[in-house]
Protein backbone atom coordinates (compact mmCIF):
# COMPACT_ATOMS: atom_id res chain seq x y z
CA UNK A 1 0.00 0.00 0.00
CA UNK A 2 1.51 3.63 -1.15
CA UNK A 3 2.12 6.18 1.66
CA UNK A 4 -0.64 9.03 1.52
CA UNK A 5 2.06 11.86 1.38
CA UNK A 6 5.60 12.37 0.04
CA UNK A 7 7.58 14.64 1.20
CA UNK A 8 10.85 15.82 -1.28
CA UNK A 9 13.58 17.36 0.06
CA UNK A 10 16.27 18.79 -2.50
CA UNK A 11 19.48 18.77 -1.32
CA UNK A 12 23.56 19.78 -2.42
CA UNK A 13 26.17 19.41 0.28
CA UNK A 14 24.16 19.77 3.22
CA UNK A 15 25.64 16.68 5.15
CA UNK A 16 24.91 18.93 8.26
CA UNK A 17 21.46 19.79 8.16
CA UNK A 18 20.21 16.37 7.12
CA UNK A 19 19.78 14.78 10.83
CA UNK A 20 18.03 18.03 12.12
CA UNK A 21 15.54 18.23 9.16
CA UNK A 22 15.05 14.47 9.42
CA UNK A 23 14.10 14.39 12.88
CA UNK A 24 12.01 17.28 12.02
CA UNK A 25 10.38 16.44 9.67
CA UNK A 26 9.48 12.47 10.72
CA UNK A 27 8.43 13.99 14.16
CA UNK A 28 5.91 16.71 12.26
CA UNK A 29 4.06 14.08 10.26
CA UNK A 30 4.04 11.43 12.27
CA UNK A 31 0.69 11.44 13.53
CA UNK A 32 -0.68 11.45 9.49
CA UNK A 33 0.45 7.72 9.26
CA UNK A 34 2.19 6.66 6.44
CA UNK A 35 4.08 8.62 4.39
CA UNK A 36 7.53 8.78 2.90
CA UNK A 37 10.39 11.44 2.36
CA UNK A 38 12.84 11.57 -0.20
CA UNK A 39 15.87 13.25 -0.04
CA UNK A 40 17.35 14.10 -3.33
CA UNK A 41 21.03 14.25 -3.17
CA UNK A 42 21.53 16.36 -6.55
CA UNK A 43 25.61 15.28 -6.84
CA UNK A 44 26.72 16.24 -3.88
CA UNK A 45 30.44 16.37 -3.20
CA UNK A 46 30.50 15.92 0.80
CA UNK A 47 28.76 12.97 2.70
CA UNK A 48 25.33 14.05 2.07
CA UNK A 49 23.87 10.83 0.56
CA UNK A 50 25.80 8.66 3.48
CA UNK A 51 24.26 11.04 6.07
CA UNK A 52 20.86 10.03 4.52
CA UNK A 53 21.51 6.48 4.15
CA UNK A 54 22.83 6.83 8.31
CA UNK A 55 19.23 7.83 9.20
CA UNK A 56 17.78 3.93 9.69
CA UNK A 57 14.12 4.77 8.97
CA UNK A 58 12.40 3.03 6.15
CA UNK A 59 10.49 6.01 5.64
CA UNK A 60 13.16 7.80 4.30
CA UNK A 61 14.49 7.39 1.00
CA UNK A 62 17.59 8.68 -1.08
CA UNK A 63 17.45 9.30 -4.95
CA UNK A 64 20.55 10.45 -6.31
CA UNK A 65 21.28 12.64 -9.05
CA UNK A 66 24.41 14.27 -10.99
CA UNK A 67 24.58 17.75 -10.57
CA UNK A 68 21.44 19.25 -12.21
CA UNK A 69 20.35 22.08 -10.04
CA UNK A 70 17.15 22.09 -7.52
CA UNK A 71 14.41 22.60 -10.43
CA UNK A 72 15.21 18.85 -11.81
CA UNK A 73 16.02 17.62 -8.48
CA UNK A 74 12.55 18.48 -7.35
CA UNK A 75 10.72 17.09 -10.31
CA UNK A 76 13.53 13.19 -9.87
CA UNK A 77 11.91 13.78 -6.52
CA UNK A 78 8.66 13.96 -7.62
CA UNK A 79 8.60 11.38 -10.24
CA UNK A 80 9.89 8.83 -7.42
CA UNK A 81 6.96 9.68 -5.16
CA UNK A 82 4.76 7.13 -4.60
CA UNK A 83 2.06 8.75 -2.65
CA UNK A 84 -0.64 10.71 -4.04
CA UNK A 85 -0.31 14.49 -2.03
CA UNK A 86 3.58 15.37 -2.85
CA UNK A 87 5.01 18.35 -0.77
CA UNK A 88 8.26 19.78 -1.35
CA UNK A 89 10.45 21.68 1.27
CA UNK A 90 14.10 23.02 1.54
CA UNK A 91 16.71 20.75 2.98
CA UNK A 92 18.33 23.55 5.30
Amino acid sequence: MPPRLSVVIAVYNESENIGAVADEVLTALAPIGDFEVIFVDDGSTDDTADKVRGIGDARVRLVRQTRSGKSQAVRTGVDAARAPWVGTMDGD
